[in-house]
């Protein structure tokens, strides 16, 4: 029987989860029981939900998933995939943060997926040219200290 690693939060995640449950109490004051919302960083899918809702938390702030994966469509009985939209290598989160521009490539550590592809580092070169910023985010809490560092 092998060993499992058990999921350890970090402080940043706990953090968001605070932030997360107070916004909710703020919202329904008089709902007697509200619910601590749950957060882990430990996948892709998980890290990139953890990001976009501490964005979208913030004041004068909004994020948003970019699906630059396409999708399937079946016309007549025939599944078809069907290349998506977003430009070659764009980042997997866009981010507007009091008027700057946020582009954040998820890199989950815990998956092993670290490194971008070349298509990944031309789209990073192109936000930094236009005046941007531009993150690789490995796990929430190397994505709070920096987010804490810019002053936002």
């Amino acid at each position: 029987m092998g060993i499992t690693n058990r999921y350890i939060k970090s402080s940043a995640v706990r953090v968001l989860e605070n932030k997360a449950f107070e916004a909710i109490k703020a919202k329904h004051p008089n709902f007697p029981y509200p619910v601590k919302p749950k957060y882990r960083d430990d996948n892709t899918n998980a890290l990139t939900t953890c990001i976009i809702d501490y964005i979208n938390l913030q004041p004068n702030a909004s994020a948003e998933r970019i699906n630059t994966i396409g999708q399937q469509i079946e016309h007549r009985g025939v599944k078809k995939w069907v290349k998506g939209s977003s430009k070659t290598g764009s980042s997997d989160i866009h981010a507007c943060i009091k008027g700057k521009f946020l582009a954040i490539e998820v890199k989950c550590a815990a998956t092993g997926d670290v490194y971008q592809r070349p298509e990944q580092l031309a789209y990073q070169k192109e936000i930094e040219i236009a005046g941007g910023l531009y993150m690789v985010a490995n796990d929430f809490e190397q994505f709070y200290n920096w987010f804490v560092k810019q002053g936002f």
